[in-house]
């Protein structure tokens, strides 16, 4: 005989009957996770740790493909922030990295941060 907590109960209940509501439910706070865990990696290479792309799927391994298809474009958009300077041509690097996609044709989005948060952080 299975025997089910209240809790459980209730879990499963609201599963059967609302099922993609509670699948919805359960995506945005994956999302969430995964966000903060973005969050908190971000903030530590901004700081100058060493964060591991490999160790960090080692580490979160349900996180794992996410993080692999992410970590690129969070680095590109914290540079963007931070203002790094390519000294021959006097562009950022991002700047640089967006006329060789434009260049070769290659997909690219734009990160728009605003004057005070981008003097905040210059």
């Amino acid at each position: 005989m299975l025997a089910l907590r209240a809790s459980e109960l209730r879990y499963f209940s609201r599963l059967i009957e609302h099922p993609l509501e509670t699948a919805a439910s359960q995506n945005e706070q994956r999302e969430q996770r995964l966000a903060l865990l973005l969050a908190d990696l971000a903030d530590r290479a901004q700081r100058g740790e060493a964060v591991s792309l490999a160790d960090q799927c080692r580490l979160h391994p349900d996180f794992s493909p996410d993080l692999r298809e992410v970590w690129g474009a969070v680095m590109v958009a914290q540079a963007a922030g931070s203002g790094s300077i390519e000294p021959t041509s006097g562009k950022s690097y991002v700047h640089l990295e967006y006329e060789y996609a434009i260049e070769k044709k290659k997909p690219f989005f734009a990160v728009v941060v605003s004057d005070a948060h981008h003097a905040e952080r210059v």
